[in-house]
């Protein structure tokens, strides 16, 4: 089912009654100024964006407002326009979507209007299924142990134990050292006093 698309400019005639569409409704608001030239050319191409954007297939149908800079003060919207034109999407008088790029092509608008009206009219359980989906991915991507990193890991800790093993291996070593270096002081001490005494024996038995 094709998109329905009722084109309405904001006069003081309708403007009561486009307030009450706008907080309610899903509308794309494109806001314009008679003394701009890029305004201009958007609004002669206005019936050819409306056909394109007609081929849309959302779940409801959308309304397309013109509201000239005369009327920003009126429309009891949080618009925050920062020149013109530009075309903004708005969900229950929520804002959804922005678009203010120059030059205004059939085909942006229209790429413009088909990602983000589709989106906001069938997207509450849909971008929420979306959501919980990334975030399930994100987790599992999160939890999800890194083989690279484990082998690495457990390569470190082979390399810290043996070093730790060579540290203890060393020691022992230095440690036997030490020992064998007193003992053989000491032995060099004892035959020095030896040596000495058998002297001595030798010369009194002389």
């Amino acid at each position: 089912m094709a998109l329905k698309i009722k084109t309405v400019e904001i006069s003081n005639d309708n403007l009561e009654e486009m307030k009450k569409v706008m907080k309610n409704k899903t509308v794309i608001i494109a806001f314009v100024a008679s003394w701009c030239s890029h305004c201009q050319n958007m609004k002669s191409k206005w019936g050819d964006i409306v056909k394109k954007i007609e081929t849309i297939n959302p779940s409801e149908d959308t309304m397309l407002i013109t509201v000239d800079d005369t009327f920003l003060d009126k429309i009891d919207l949080d618009h925050n326009i920062k020149g013109f034109p530009t075309i903004k999407i708005f969900k229950n008088g929520s804002e959804t979507a922005t678009y203010d790029k120059s030059p205004t092509s059939v085909d942006d608008i229209y790429n413009f209007v088909n990602n983000n009206v589709t989106n906001n009219q069938r997207g509450g359980k849909m971008k929420l299924k979306k959501r919980k989906k990334s975030y399930k991915n994100k987790s599992k991507k999160r939890n999800k142990p890194n083989k690279n990193k484990l082998k690495k890991r457990k390569k470190s800790d082979k390399n810290i134990k043996n070093t730790r093993a060579n540290t203890r291996i060393n020691k022992t070593r230095k440690r036997k050292y030490k020992k064998n270096t007193r003992t053989n002081k000491t032995r060099k001490r004892k035959k020095d006093i030896f040596d000495r005494l058998n002297a001595v024996y030798k010369f009194i038995k002389k």
